[in-house]
């Protein structure tokens, strides 16, 4: 049966995303890939998916972890991933099938995303499919799923090919309508890669400035690289929500060390179609640059270049050198393939296809059997174990002890010569009630940060109260002396301690909708203004045709 030209074009794209979602076969009948990051993870996403159920959806405060005294991950750690388990988790009903569910997007949104590209640089679809094929097999990338559990970065991973193939449409479009779409692409992109993954969003953003310019020289125009940098200011903008929050409590968190680096226009749609290779170019120089970023040799940029010693691990870098290889790889492949039909077949012609074999067995054999599963049943019972655990140290105040070395409380909240009751406990909001008497201070069992306020509420009155953080980095409540009743007598207090977000936060908010507003307005007027044009060209074409058989 023969294909209609229609059906041939969904093929191709067809195929990557079956395998994409190949690669997460052996999860499916093995279990859970679990690694070395793999509980940092969930210990996020299970109170984040109890906050949403219970209407919050954006939490600022993980009460439950460091043994109840909690930390502020919900604003330091980009939140997508965990929202997307979350999504998933509410759609299937449980923690298993929607992290299995989720592995199968990723990788599949990832291999479109490099196939997307690859057609964007001029490839035939079947070389651009064979692209996003390998981007799903590529040694790195199933390494962050398979081995090392770091699903943050897998996401951004997922998202980064797509930054890649909108950055090229910019350069290569010719007409605006074109290039609103790739204009809103990009900045969708980029804010899913800035609400994803901090340290590939730093490498990625370096890569994707290296290739705007080399572009940019090959374009001879000045015009593409400022609408490249117009998308890149839209993901900033619509992803301003996190990174605002960043900013406003880094200063208050441990460190400045955290992450500190211990250094040592498309062509014609032929199956023979290897892509242009003037547009390889760029691609082979950010693959060579990724790679040096990963040797020794690249040690005076990591000393140079701001917030690069943040990404933790160089050879991070191999994501990048992981996703420009396919491309080039895939063109590779099919040149030799074409040099195999044009002659007859040599021994030497062999040795392709021996490395080629060898690399697959290694990436089976190392990266995905030697990976270690875990059943439905265990993974339930690890969930249940990891909540409340100790977080990452630079999570915690400046100056404050680790989970382990704080005071053990038996309640919520402990004053000296009051009795204290809890009247309201929630992540973010705690209110206690204080027996008559004669205390100083009210110790909270929470770290400190700016962001807690408190106040206190005798009968009538109200009063802001100071708070300020023990010696240990717990949160402290100073007391005033108690108000009096009209008879003199000393009444009972209640004390209520919230985590208040300042406004900055809420601006900012305010600031990714509307960010969110423009990149949906360039997708409109993209794909509404480009399908009109594309209709008036059809009828142009039928009209000239007409026009022709007419005169004949």
């Amino acid at each position: 049966m023969q294909l209609s030209p229609n059906k041939l074009r969904y093929l191709a794209p067809a195929l990557v995303l079956a395998c994409g979602v190949a690669v997460i076969v052996p999860a499916l009948l093995r279990g859970l890939p679990v690694g070395a990051d793999f509980n940092n993870h969930y210990r996020h996403a299970l109170p984040l998916y109890d906050s949403l159920r219970a209407g919050h959806f954006d939490p600022g405060w993980l009460a439950e972890s460091n043994d109840g005294y909690g930390d502020a991950r919900f604003r330091f750690y980009p939140p997508a991933t965990y929202y997307l388990l979350s999504a998933t988790r509410f759609v299937a009903g449980d923690w298993y099938a929607g992290s299995l569910i989720t592995f199968a997007l990723l990788s599949s949104v990832g291999a479109l995303g490099v196939f997307a590209w690859g057609r964007r640089l001029g490839a035939s679809r079947w070389i651009a499919a064979l692209a996003g094929a390998l981007y799903a097999i590529a040694p790195y990338h199933l390494n962050e799923l398979y081995q090392a559990s770091f699903l943050a970065e897998y996401a951004a991973c997922a998202v980064l090919p797509w930054c890649f193939a909108f950055t090229q449409g910019v350069f290569d479009s010719r007409r605006s309508v074109s290039r609103a779409r790739d204009v809103a692409g990009l900045g969708l992109s980029y804010a899913a890669l800035v609400l994803s993954h901090l340290p590939l969003t730093v490498i990625g953003s370096l890569s994707l400035g290296v290739y705007a310019l080399l572009l940019a020289r090959r374009a001879r125009s000045i015009k593409p690289l400022a609408i490249f940098a117009a998308g890149v200011v839209l993901g900033l903008v619509a992803s301003a929500f996190y990174w605002v929050g960043i900013a406003l409590l880094s200063g208050r968190a441990r460190g400045e060390k955290a992450g500190a680096v211990k250094v040592h226009e498309r062509g014609a749609d032929k199956d023979s179609s290897l892509g242009r290779a003037r547009s390889l170019f760029p691609v082979a120089l950010l693959f060579a640059f990724s790679f040096l970023m990963t040797t020794d040799l690249s040690r005076p940029l990591w000393l140079v270049v701001p917030k690069l010693d943040k990404v933790q691990f160089p050879y991070r870098w191999l994501a990048v050198a992981s996703l420009a290889g396919c491309p080039l790889l895939a063109a590779g492949l099919a040149r030799w393939l074409t040099i195999i039909r044009a002659r007859s077949l040599r021994p030497l012609h062999l040795i392709v296809a021996l490395a080629f074999a060898l690399a697959l067995w290694h990436v089976g054999a190392e990266v995905v059997r030697d990976s270690e599963y875990i059943g439905r049943q265990k993974f339930g019972q690890l969930l249940a174990e990891m909540r409340g655990g100790a977080s990452f140290r630079d999570w915690l105040p400046a100056g404050a002890r680790a989970a382990s070395q704080m005071e053990r409380m038996e309640g919520a909240a402990r004053a000296e010569g009051c009795a204290v009751s809890v009247v309201e406990e929630t992540p973010e909001r705690r209110a206690f009630r204080l027996a008559p008497g004669v205390c100083e201070r009210l110790r909270v069992r929470a770290y400190f940060y700016p962001h807690w306020r408190a106040r206190e509420t005798t009968g009538g009155a109200s009063r802001q109260l100071q708070t300020a953080a023990a010696d240990d980095g717990a949160l402290v409540v100073k007391l005033p002396t108690p108000i009096a009743s009209p008879e003199g007598t000393v009444q009972a207090r209640t004390v209520v301690v919230e985590f208040t977000e300042p406004p900055m936060t809420i601006y900012s908010r305010v600031l990714s909708a509307f960010g969110a507003c423009l990149i949906l307005c360039a997708a409109l007027f993209g794909i509404f203004f480009g399908r009109r044009s594309r209709t008036a060209g059809r009828e142009g074409a039928k009209d000239v045709r007409a026009a022709g058989i007419a005169k004949v």
